[in-house]
């Protein structure tokens, strides 16, 4: 979600590191240092911030001198790294694009539901106002220097207001066309988006295997390199999910995606787990400062993107059990970071934003309605937390909040708010932890043919009339059911009988019983298999 702004931390370090990288080796001939240099000045002109990816036209010409240099010299060290930086770049200009076209089609596709739903252009601009009502109370309470209005709830506005007044423009521009023509509009914006999604996985592929091979030539390889193997990895992954998510869907023809979703989800999940091996190892190496730091988040990341996969919209999203584990070993990632106040601020306002992604996810799971929302509280108060830490007072001539992110947590806050808002509005309809009671009684007739077990050939025992007969019986049971926690569940049953012969009342029956057991949920239901139980029992009866 958020890999372009820390594939461009990572690629910033790795630039600023450089004197203290093991990348020496036997000096090259004049000719090999002169392109490289050359390769490296081009780099760093086309090179983009933070916020923003770099120049293609010098990046392809860094590109070129590069593969020349390493065409003459496969094993320079510096010409690897840097050109697997060049192929970051220009993976973050076709991630752009691909974001830009999916952004289209999501909107071609709002204006289609806004239309099925009756929704017009009064009700958004009545939304509209009110969000304008709400910063205009924000700017007069920083004016008046009310620190009790924050900036980061004001950020928060703004972001809405924003993505619901591109949205309100598209709904506007489009309204003398057709639905056929805005589904045409929206499709062709998807192939755009899987054009650019083909062209940038094309990029990391090839950084991951300079990195792959730079890592095999150094003795120690530096942090900053295999950060950039993971990231590369990680957005390989996300590139194959979102590719079979919308094969899922039906928005992409098997000439513009070809590959079965199985194979594609696969690819990822290999390609996660290979990017948390890579994090592992670095952890266990005992890294110290800034490195362990982003380490232990890019940990965090993968894990919670292993135990939460990219699904489309209908399809069903099961977390597994192996999933949950995941999900608990990245929330107690973020929450370290997170309550670090010795730790930069920037990498503290991510590592809240995805406890408040988090903790709903493992709400979701919780069959106590008490427990659930308890979990949703903590989710919003992650979610201020990262608003606070990443957005600062107004302090430019506008009057306008500053977000350290560019206002990309403030947007992710204010569509993850109304998530939050959706599944609470379904706590009604959450099963509540089982804590039950039952009394039964049962009636029932039942005929015997055999009544006193007779063996073949065998006459019946003295004052025994016969051998078949009808009888009546009377039931009572108490059952009692407690959920101990998500996965396991305590039961309780105590049951008395009584059988009445109608004529061989000599084998009228009273029985008294009891069954205690223990019940552990192994396995989630996933898909068509599932769930699986292991359980404890006692029966006894007299």
């Amino acid at each position: 979600m958020m890999d372009r702004k820390y594939l461009a931390i990572v690629v910033s370090v790795a630039v600023g590191s450089l004197s203290g990288l093991s990348l020496a080796q036997e000096a090259s001939p004049p000719e090999i240092v002169v392109d490289l240099n050359e390769g490296i000045l081009r780099y760093l002109e086309g090179q983009g911030d933070v916020y923003g990816p770099g120049e293609p036209d010098s990046l392809q010409l860094a590109l070129e001198m590069l593969t020349s240099v390493l065409e003459r010299d496969p094993d320079n060290h510096a010409a690897l790294l840097f050109r697997a930086l060049v192929l970051g770049e220009l993976g973050l200009i076709e991630l752009d694009d691909r974001r830009n076209a999916e952004t289209n089609a999501q909107r071609y596709e709002r204006v289609l539901e806004a239309r099925a739903e009756g929704k017009d252009l009064a009700t958004l601009d009545q939304e509209l106002e009110q969000l304008e009502e709400r910063l205009r109370e924000y700017r007069e309470a920083h004016r008046a220097g009310d620190a009790t209005e924050a900036p980061a709830d004001w950020a928060v506005a703004l972001a809405k207001r924003r993505n619901l007044g591109g949205f309100r423009n598209r709904l506007e521009d489009l309204a003398g066309e057709s639905d056929e023509y805005v589904a045409t509009l929206r499709r062709e914006a998807v192939v755009e988006a899987h054009a650019a999604a083909q062209r940038e996985q094309a990029h990391y592929r090839e950084m991951v295997a300079d990195l792959g091979y730079l890592v095999g030539l150094l003795e120690r390889p530096e942090a900053v390199i295999r950060l950039l193997q993971v990231v590369a990895n990680a957005k390989i992954a996300r590139i194959d999910e979102t590719t079979a998510r919308d094969i899922v869907q039906k928005d992409l023809a098997p000439q513009d995606a070809p590959g079965p979703v199985r194979a594609l989800r696969q690819a990822a999940a290999h390609g996660l787990e290979r990017a948390a091996q890579i994090l592992q190892r670095m952890l266990d190496e005992g890294l110290t400062g800034e490195h362990l730091v982003r380490t232990k988040f890019f940990l965090g990341v993968i894990r919670y993107r292993q135990a939460v996969p990219v699904r489309g919209k209908g399809e069903r999203l099961d977390i597994s059990t192996g999933g949950r584990r995941k999900l608990a070993e990245a929330r107690a990632v973020m929450a370290e970071l997170a309550g670090d106040e010795t730790s930069d601020p920037t990498w503290r306002s991510y590592a809240a934003l995805y406890l408040g992604l988090i903790l709903p996810f493992e709400a979701t799971g919780e069959v106590d309605v008490v427990s659930r929302d308890s979990l949703l509280d903590q989710a919003e108060d992650y979610l201020r937390l990262a608003a606070r830490l990443d957005v600062h007072p107004p302090d430019s001539p506008d009057g306008q909040p500053r977000s350290d992110s560019g206002d990309v947590i403030p947007f992710l806050i204010a569509r993850q708010r109304e998530e939050i808002a959706k599944l609470r509005g379904e706590t009604a309809a959450v099963v509540p932890a089982m804590n039950d009671l039952r009394l039964s009684v049962g009636l029932g007739a039942n005929y015997d043919t055999n009544v006193v077990l007779l063996g073949d050939r065998t006459d019946l025992p003295r004052d025994i009339s016969r051998e078949e007969d009808f009888g009546f019986t009377f039931v009572t049971a108490m059952d009692y059911t407690k959920d101990l926690a998500e996965n396991l569940t305590f039961g309780f049953q105590g049951r008395v009988s009584q059988l009445w012969h109608a004529d061989v009342d000599e084998y009228d029956q009273q029985t008294y019983g009891g069954t205690i057991a223990l019940q552990y949920r192994a396995y989630r239901a996933e898909g068509d298999f599932g769930p699986v139980y292991l359980a404890l029992q006692y029966d006894y009866d007299y």
